[in-house]
């Protein structure tokens, strides 16, 4: 986690670099984190999984849970750039050390899409 310790990403910057609005993040999430890697805004891997985390009684995307994906980085670290969308809160790309991912929700199904 050293090269993501004090990491920021801004969802906006994201957005733009990738070229796709914030709020079709959750309808085309590995489109997203593939993106991410292949524009260096992250290096990493793309993972499918399970979230198994918090999800807000009113989010609109809860089928995301069952088919997750997300970027786990060289040293194990995940970024989130759609759990935003579960619990309903503001959009933003969250960051979370190896050892925290399981504790938040995080299972993998399997490693695919190595970049």
């Amino acid at each position: 986690m050293d090269q993501y310790k004090h990491f920021h990403l801004s969802i906006d910057r994201v957005a733009r670099t990738i070229n796709m609005g914030i709020d079709y993040f959750p309808h085309f999430p590995i489109s997203v984190c593939e993106k991410m890697i292949e524009t260096n805004l992250v290096k990493g891997k793309v993972i499918h999984g399970i979230y198994l985390g918090p999800i807000h009684p009113r989010s609109k995307h809860k089928a995301l849970a069952s088919k997750y994906v997300w970027i786990e980085a060289p040293d194990g670290t995940v970024i989130d750039p759609i759990r935003w969308a579960l619990e309903k809160s503001y959009p933003h790309i969250r960051i979370f050390e190896p050892e925290e991912a399981i504790e938040f929700g995080y299972q993998k199904v399997n490693k695919e899409s190595e970049k």
